[in-house]
């Protein structure tokens, strides 16, 4: 049985290459003064040829204008995750997004309709599940991003409700089940 290290992601816990960086659009506080903040989260993951959103904030206007000051086009971005069902995390995702794919918890009291309209492939997730190579959701109860690194598990949190000791706990178990 083989165990990952896990690391809990902060800003540099990813090395920054062409291949694997992470991008923090919006949140509370901001690293370049060009940058707006407010209360909600998201992050751009680029890992291995693939572009995930992780969150979309709560802004839709103050979301674009980080994307237009860090000089990223929407249409870059393949795959969206949102992590949980608050405002913060997922205002206005309708105006944001360009169509593509979108991971939303089974839980979500909302079907969202409008992601037709807007061209989204909704895909519910329930329970851990592989997003792509190398990416992995930690499903119920607040969906995490699993980053799979040769220096071992980059978990991406957004408000860690459950707790960080049990999140990481539940990346745990399952990395632990499906490595050979």
């Amino acid at each position: 049985m083989r165990v990952w290290p896990i690391v809990v992601l902060c800003a540099s816990a990813l090395a920054a290459t062409p291949e694997q960086q992470i991008t923090i659009v919006y949140d509370n506080t901001a690293a370049r003064p060009d940058l707006k903040t407010d209360w909600g989260f998201s992050a751009l993951v680029d890992f291995r040829g693939q572009r995930i959103l992780f969150d979309v904030g709560s802004k839709p206007e103050i979301f674009l204008g980080n994307l237009k000051q860090l000089g990223i086009e929407k249409s870059s971005i393949q795959s969206t995750i949102i992590s949980h069902e608050h405002t913060s995390r997922s205002g206005g995702i309708y105006k944001v997004l360009p169509a593509g794919l979108i991971y939303f918890l089974d839980s979500f009291s909302k079907r969202y309709p409008e992601a037709d309209a807007v061209g989204l492939e909704v895909k519910r997730v329930k329970s851990p599940a592989q997003l792509g190579p190398g990416l992995y959701s930690t499903g119920e109860s607040e969906q995490a991003l699993v980053v799979e690194t040769s220096k071992g598990l980059v978990l991406l949190v957004s408000c860690a409700h459950p707790g960080i000791a049990r999140m990481v706990e539940t990346v745990e178990n399952v990395a632990s089940c499906a490595c050979p």
